[in-house]
């Protein structure tokens, strides 16, 4: 093919999606679909950039996610191809799989995929390339995800505090019937929330579609809303989604409320570790409601954790949890180890948002409800108010630390952060369509 046939819009855009997906065979993920959605943003991209109307970087990264709300996660790579290139689609590909970062977002869990090229007058290629996790059925910790991003998303444009999403108030409010939900009060609403010092909700109805959370989005940023949406004393939400018996209409609730931190106090032996610490809550938290056995923190992988995120953000390495994994080894041979990288925007609790992202997995689920789980770390570093790069490291490990670094301070008769919002027993996976193929049209 010529470098005029290489460098046709449509040819860059299938060079492109074949080539990553090659790239993903060879690590053993599975294939990403192609998305029109995505697509559309990305190529609005390119052409901004192509234009000089926007800056060839990431800037304005949280505008376009917003462009896919009902995206679980969401990234882009871009790439800028000189004229000279005859094969303006292998060059992104080439140029991505040589820069970690990108490389990691291409090997990362997401299903769905979109590319956009615009060439400038010079000749200049600009290509994007956006990823996004997209679930065909959501789960009711999906939901709350989803809503909880939105509504911040609107809190953000009018500097208002976002708000950090309730497990335990969504909890509350899915065990109620659709009577009890549509009689909610603002002092029963106050009732949901742990520690609650003010409280109130707003209900929506309308008619069941396919897509309902779109909906939800429509008739929640209605002006009318706005008073109780925006209200900027508000710290938490929760969130339920039910149908009717009948099968006719879907009732969402929104409450919204002000409430004292739930985490549980920090012992003095636990000080270098806050954040691994409240994180640990919530795991045990979880494991508690499954009874399942509680596990304990590790200070060295804590340790490991935080320097991993310290250097995610330098660009000092290679984005792979088996960096991790090799490093555990060579300090506990014989360790059992998972890892999960996450990079998310900074939002009021990062924890409790990773938190959801973690339960609404399958895989990671699985890894923190594990029978042969004992030894938990995690570190998390904020990059310039605006990104939270996350490590969690589960398994069991062999040698080093003793108690009382693995005590948990937990008993019965605490208040627990997390409540079940479902039985758990869905499956929640989200795979690509299986007709999802490339195409630029229609």
């Amino acid at each position: 093919m010529s470098r005029s046939q290489q460098a046709l819009p449509e040819n860059i855009l299938k060079r492109i999606f074949d080539g990553v997906n090659q790239v993903r065979s060879q690590y053993s993920h599975p294939q990403l679909g192609f998305s029109k959605e995505l697509s559309f943003i990305a190529g609005e991209f390119a052409v901004k950039m192509s234009l000089e109307q926007v800056p060839t970087n990431h800037e304005g990264f949280l505008e376009r996610q917003c462009q896919a709300p009902l995206a679980i996660a969401f990234s882009e790579n871009i790439a800028i191809i000189p004229e000279t290139s005859k094969d303006p689609g292998h060059d992104a590909i080439v140029q991505w799989v040589s820069k970690p970062m990108a490389l990691a977002r291409i090997n990362s869990s997401f299903t769905h995929t979109g590319v956009g090229a615009a060439e400038s007058d010079t000749g200049v290629f600009y290509i994007t390339q956006v990823f996004a996790i997209f679930k065909n059925r959501h789960s009711k910790k999906d939901e709350l995800l989803i809503a909880n991003r939105f509504i911040n998303r609107i809190r953000k444009g009018k500097n208002v505090q976002q708000l950090s999403l309730s497990f335990v108030a969504s909890s509350r409010l899915l065990h109620l019937s659709i009577e009890n939900l549509l009689g909610l009060t603002v002092t029963s609403s106050k009732m949901m929330f742990q520690n609650c010092y003010e409280a109130d909700v707003i209900i929506e109805k309308f008619a069941p579609s396919e897509n309902n959370m779109g909906k939800f989005f429509e008739h929640i940023a209605l002006e009318s809303n706005e008073p109780k949406l925006l209200k900027k004393e508000f710290n938490e939400m929760g969130f339920a989604m039910k149908k009717n018996s009948s099968g006719t209409e879907i009732v969402c609730i929104l409450a919204l409320a002000r409430c004292q931190p739930p985490y549980r106090a920090l012992p003095y032996y636990q000080s270098n570790f806050p954040i691994a610490y409240n994180s640990l809550q919530l795991i045990n938290d979880y494991r508690y409601i499954h009874s399942m056995k509680t596990v304990y923190i590790s200070h060295q992988w804590c340790h490991i954790a935080d320097d991993f995120c310290d250097k995610m953000i330098n660009h000092s390495i290679d984005v792979d949890t088996s960096y991790l994994i090799r490093k555990i080894n060579h300090y506990n041979p014989g360790s059992t180890v998972n890892c999960g990288i996450y990079v998310i925007p900074m939002c009021l609790d990062p924890l409790r948002e990773l938190f959801a992202i973690w339960i609404s997995s399958p895989k990671y689920k699985a890894y923190l409800l594990d029978a042969n789980l004992k030894h938990v770390g995690f570190g998390m570093k904020i990059h310039k108010d605006s990104i939270c790069f996350a490590t969690l490291i589960t398994g069991e490990k062999k040698g080093g630390e003793t108690a009382p670094y693995h005590v948990y301070d937990f008993f019965p008769g605490d208040q627990l952060i997390y409540e079940s919002m479902t039985s758990d027993s869905s499956d929640d996976e989200g795979a690509p369509e299986k007709d999802s193929t490339f195409r630029l049209t229609g």
